[in-house]
């Protein structure tokens, strides 16, 4: 199997090296993405919700670590947060202030990723035109019989198209797969700071009381 693969990059042609290096590119950008994405998704989101949802989570923000504070939705819900004692306007505000700067730091690179993947095929389509031209060149010269030379040429027309499809087909895999991630996290940082901004412009005798009891009739 590994024989046959190393046979068709070779047959590729010239168009083997800009395959590779997109390759390299790209597979790059995935690496790096994968781990900025990480870096950047807060895994305490099941906590903060049950903080929520029994409305303790002033405390919970206090003490916010800084770890959690560098991921999108923690430094959403600080902003949040620290804005709160201006109303609804100020915390809407300051959550659109902190998401100008984290969307881009979420979207980096995927339209650079997105060029790559499509670029290959044209790469393998270009050595696939090169190798029908040299097969005509070899028939021009010394007609069709020489089938060496000829099966060569239409081998590296059609392995240049395989390899371009090999590189494309798991980077725009990727492509789709980063994409999906940063936007989840860009989309729960958004949901949750949204709660959060509710919960602190509910009118005060809304606030995470329990409902008083209803007095008992004389």
């Amino acid at each position: 199997m590994f024989e046959t693969i190393r046979e068709g990059w070779i047959k590729a042609g010239w168009v083997l090296i800009p395959l590779m290096l997109t390759s390299l590119a790209g597979w790059f950008i995935v690496f790096r993405r994968s781990l900025s994405l990480f870096a950047l998704d807060w895994r305490g989101l099941a906590e903060w919700r049950s903080r929520m949802a029994t409305g303790a989570y002033a405390d919970f923000l206090e003490t916010l670590p800084p770890r959690a504070r560098r991921t999108v939705a923690g430094e959403a819900l600080a902003a949040v947060w620290s804005a709160r004692s201006g109303g609804r306007g100020a915390m809407e505000a300051r959550l659109d202030e902190v998401m100008k700067f984290r969307i881009p730091e979420l979207e980096d690179s995927l339209s650079t990723l997105a060029i790559l993947a499509s670029a290959a095929p044209l790469m393998g389509l270009l050595g696939t035109v090169s190798g029908i031209v040299r097969t005509f060149q070899v028939i021009s010269a010394f007609g069709t019989g020489n089938q060496a030379l000829m099966s060569d040429s239409i081998a590296e027309s059609l392995m240049a198209t395989q390899n371009g499809l090999l590189v494309a087909f798991p980077l725009l895999l990727m492509h789709v797969w980063l994409s999906a991630k940063a936007e989840g996290i860009e989309k729960s940082a958004l949901a949750e700071a949204q709660s959060l901004i509710n919960r602190c412009a509910a009118p005060s005798g809304r606030r995470d009381r329990a409902p008083l009891p209803q007095r008992q009739p004389a």
